[in-house]
């Protein structure tokens, strides 16, 4: 296999720079360097195929510890993530002179791994509600992660992604931590509600929002009187 990266893309760093801006110079070094990987390799995405990417770069071992043990904040990334991504969405909105109507999107999916992965802590057993029948349920080995997308128009961004552990999970894990470092189980409802609730504050005050209602039906925002998508198209 041919190398293909010399250095990293200068297109991905700027566009990684507002998000990465609190990380060290190493951390935001890693980070580049493995998300450049990530867009281009073909084979399984392990740390050394990705590091084969590369004519030089760090250790293997560098880019695992960066996941595993480097010091960074996940609320300061997630937040950080959420208000750029919301106002590149709102600004290419206004740039293409889009109707100011916006779609949040909440879903569930699986990164699915192989059956004999046992030390990554999210990993578990979960029903594929996709793949599976009635008369044949399926079950992956995964990771579960639920995703905030918005939409406006023809154009999308990703918000948030929050994981998921199974409640099964979360005292398997917690019988290995000490009372002070042991999680707390939160049903996939409860991380919805944060996620928007995070969000709020960051929404157009002059525009239409919808989110997820029940049975997959869009509501009007809380401030707003409460429609259905169905019901606010026009006749």
């Amino acid at each position: 296999m041919l190398t293909r990266i010399v250095r990293p893309s200068p297109a991905l760093d700027t566009f990684l720079r507002p998000l990465i801006g609190s990380l060290s110079l190493p951390q935001r070094q890693h980070l580049v360097e493995m998300t450049d990987a990530l867009l281009v390799t073909e084979d399984r995405k392990t740390l050394a195929a990705l590091q084969r990417q590369f004519l030089d770069t760090s250790d293997p071992a560098n880019w695992a510890d960066f996941l595993r043990i480097s010091p960074w904040t996940a609320d300061l990334m997630r937040d950080t993530l959420r208000r750029q991504q919301l106002g590149w969405l709102l600004a290419e909105a206004q740039r293409r002179d889009l109707p100011h109507v916006l779609f949040l999107n909440l879903d569930d999916a699986l990164g699915k791994k192989d059956k004999q992965t046992h030390c990554l802590e999210p990993v578990d057993w979960f029903h594929d509600h996709t793949a599976s029948t009635p008369q044949k349920p399926r079950y992956h080995k995964a990771f579960c992660y639920l995703e905030c997308t918005a939409r406006v128009g023809n154009l999308t961004a990703t918000l948030e992604l929050r994981l998921y552990l199974r409640a099964k999970t979360v005292r398997r894990l917690n019988r290995h931590r000490a009372a002070g470092q042991r999680l707390s189980f939160r049903s996939k409802k409860t991380l919805a509600c944060a996620m928007l609730k995070a969000l709020k504050p960051l929404l157009p005050t002059d525009w239409t929002i919808y989110y997820p209602g029940k049975k997959d039906r869009y509501v009007g925002w809380v401030s707003r009187p409460v429609r259905t998508a169905q019901e606010s198209r026009p006749t």
